[in-house]
């Protein structure tokens, strides 16, 4: 015996069925209404920055990276940044004020807000992702504050700064043998930022001269003799020597400025070339020089 369902059970049953498909198609529909793809962040792609809540952001933004760390070099209209990062190793970096060859995780930030003027942080922390050459940073400079610093390099360089290898060459008696770096041994009277930081200069204008000295052998082994001009009237020197990255590696000071051997026996400078800078000066005078070696 055929039992048969009545028609109004089947109409039911469709309404019963097609209300559930509606169901879930209306809250797929509703669901699909969520935004599953938030508007994106935009891509910062310059360094950018608050000084004293005024906004600048970077026309240049390049990195000098060597086995002894990271130089970064920003250029703005609100003045130039330059980053000395102690190494390459770590992602987050201290202000500190000097950074020294054997420091981890230390860094030193100049401000050249012109008109013959550089500033040094006195506080202040720096993140750098080097997979994405990119970070985060804040200083102090005294009064003046960078705020919501955020760091982007458009180039890379894996050279230094500066040059160091343009030495003047010396024999054991301090017989020239090349035709020199007219920049060796000389008084300068001009500072870019980073060789004004070695002295902590506020001003890059300082007093202008000759030769100072002769210094040899150059290349050298472990020793050196630094051999004073006699158109040197001060009494006293100070000398620091540092690494392509700017960093700190030794410092002699208050020296007699006359004939003085420097013991220089690291292991770590074979084969490299380094700079020693010179401050010379007594109570009413005071000059700067520098002459790059080589480590033989």
């Amino acid at each position: 015996m055929n039992i048969s369902t009545p028609k109004t059970a089947k109409s039911w049953n469709q309404f019963i069925t097609l209300f559930a498909v509606f169901s879930l198609l209306g809250s797929s529909l509703i669901f699909s209404c969520k935004d599953d793809n938030p508007p994106a962040t935009p891509t910062i792609t310059k360094t950018e920055f608050y000084l004293n809540d005024t906004y600048s952001q970077s026309t240049i933004s390049e990195s000098f990276r060597t086995k002894w760390g990271e130089i970064m070099k920003v250029v703005s209209d609100r003045g130039d940044l330059y980053f000395i990062l102690s190494d390459t190793t770590q992602q987050t970096y201290t202000i500190a004020d000097t950074v020294f060859g054997y420091d981890l995780g230390k860094a030193r930030c100049i401000l050249d807000v012109g008109m013959h003027s550089y500033l040094y942080s006195t506080e202040g922390t720096i993140s750098f992702d080097r997979q994405k050459n990119s970070g985060t940073f804040t200083l102090s400079f005294g009064s003046m504050k960078i705020t919501k610093g955020v760091l982007v390099m458009d180039t890379v360089i894996h050279k230094p700064a500066i040059d160091f290898t343009a030495i003047t060459m010396t024999d054991y008696q301090g017989v020239p043998m090349n035709a020199g770096d007219p920049q060796d041994w000389v008084i300068h009277n001009n500072w870019a930022p980073l060789e004004a930081s070695i002295f902590h200069l506020i001003d890059p204008s300082t007093n202008a001269g000759g030769d100072y000295a002769i210094v040899y052998p150059n290349p050298l082994g472990s020793s050196m003799i630094m051999h004073f001009s006699s158109s040197v009237i001060a009494m006293h020197a100070d000398h620091i020597l540092v690494n392509q990255n700017m960093e700190v590696e030794k410092i002699f000071p208050g020296l007699p400025a006359t004939n003085v051997q420097f013991l220089l026996d690291d292991p770590a400078y074979k084969g490299e070339y380094y700079r020693l800078y010179s401050r010379i000066y007594d109570d009413t005078f005071r000059v700067y020089g520098y002459g790059d070696l080589k480590f033989n």
